[in-house]
């Protein structure tokens, strides 16, 4: 299983942490701006993931409970260029 997309919103996870890094974005800020996380929120753990560590692509269920929701994460720390 390859995880790598807000379906809801049809955006990669790899455009979002761009858009994220350039902008200096929040996770919540992120959200407001893209919609990503805002309907069915199953891509919340992802995000919060993603902010985290950079990673883009998953290939395992990460759940609530594996990422705490923490609306001031930023990804200033990761390259924006860099795609894991």
């Amino acid at each position: 299983m390859r995880i790598e997309r807000c379906v809801c919103k049809k955006r990669l996870f790899s455009q979002l942490k761009l858009k994220a890094a350039a902008e200096r974005l929040s996770l919540e800020q992120l959200c407001e701006a893209t919609g990503a996380g805002r309907e069915c929120g199953k891509c919340l753990p992802y995000l919060c993931r993603m902010m985290r560590t950079g990673q883009v692509v998953f290939c395992e269920i990460v759940a609530e409970a594996d990422e705490l929701y923490d609306p001031t994460l930023r990804c200033e720390q990761i390259h924006a260029a860099k795609v894991i």
